[in-house]
């Protein structure tokens, strides 16, 4: 053989496992994405919310897409968890606190998206789509689980929020 045969061969084999890797890693990737939502879905009891969510994020963005959307889940769960600490601690001093609090506190909360987006929007690995659609699933499955269930403990205080029960629930 000579050295144009075996070059030919070679990136012809290269070819071939390139094209097998990103099968698998598209596939693969997908697949944590479904496992993921899936099991965020069964803990917040917000079923199919966050299983299709993250399945098109995955579809849509690869492996930059998983690293832009777990980037994207950690952004609105550190915006929740801030916002139920402003709202918890001034919530004990006044009301008018709280409420000036929360209007401030989402304007605030909105820059620190802002800002991330804007520290990380040259990145190779960040994916703008794979991002915005991961905050907006996220922040509505979360908004969705509060509603469900802070709100009723709120209103019924004698009520502990849990999962349906499939026997009295169908």
């Amino acid at each position: 053989m000579n050295s144009d045969d075996l070059r030919a061969k070679r990136e012809l084999n290269t070819g071939f496992a390139n094209a097998l890797s990103r099968a698998f890693e598209f596939a693969a990737t997908t697949a944590i994405f479904c496992g993921l939502g899936w099991l965020v879905d069964r803990a917040l009891g917000t079923s199919p919310v966050f299983t299709i969510g993250l399945a098109v994020v995955a579809l849509v963005g690869g492996r930059s897409g998983l690293l832009s959307a777990g980037l994207g889940v950690a952004v609105i769960l550190v915006n929740f968890l801030l916002a139920a600490g402003l709202m918890t601690v001034t919530a004990r001093i006044s009301l008018g606190l709280m409420m000036g609090t929360v209007l401030f506190g989402y304007l605030l909360r909105l820059a620190i998206i802002g800002l991330v987006v804007f520290a990380v929007r040259d990145a190779s690995w960040f994916h703008r789509a794979a991002f915005g659609v991961t905050v907006v699933v996220t922040h509505l499955g979360l908004l969705l689980w509060e509603t469900r269930y802070v709100s009723a403990s709120l209103a019924f205080p004698g009520l502990k929020p849990g999962l349906p029960n499939p026997r009295t629930n169908p």
